[in-house]
């Protein structure tokens, strides 16, 4: 059996918990830890139908509308023509990078790569059938 990985006080799902709980976040009963496919949200305690698992308030909510009215990067984006999703896009970029950043915490937690649909291969593709994102995608590859 493969020693046991010793958890470091920087890894990026410490320092979310970390965050999340300095937010004032619920994460009673949730351990956010590493698992195959990045980070994942466990249980550490039985819940039933109904129950609320957790909640954020509101200075933990990443608000798209303020990013693009309030951060010096998407600004400047669309004043030079980008589109909001874009802006956006931009500004989270920065911000995964600044570490005096509110969210450096959680961007620093998200994946480093986000697969774009429109590269997934038919098969792929085939599993977004009658989602928007489908509709999105065919739009953006000019399929039928």
């Amino acid at each position: 059996m493969a020693p046991k990985r010793r958890r470091t006080d920087n890894e990026p799902h410490v320092r979310l918990t970390r965050w999340l709980r300095a937010q004032t976040a619920c994460v009673e009963g949730l351990e956010i830890r590493s698992s195959p496919g990045g980070l994942g949200l466990f249980a550490t305690r039985d819940f039933v139908p109904g129950d609320i698992i957790g909640g954020l308030p509101e200075q933990a909510i990443l608000d798209p509308e303020a990013v693009l009215a309030t951060d010096p990067v998407a600004i400047r984006a669309l004043k030079l023509g980008a589109t909001e999703p874009f802006a956006f896009w931009l500004a989270l970029a920065g911000m995964a990078q600044d570490e005096d950043c509110h969210f450096y915490a959680y961007l620093a937690a998200c994946p480093r790569e986000a697969p774009d649909p429109c590269a997934w291969s038919a098969a792929q593709r085939k599993l977004l059938a009658g989602t928007p994102v489908a509709a999105q995608v065919r739009i953006q590859k000019c399929l039928p």
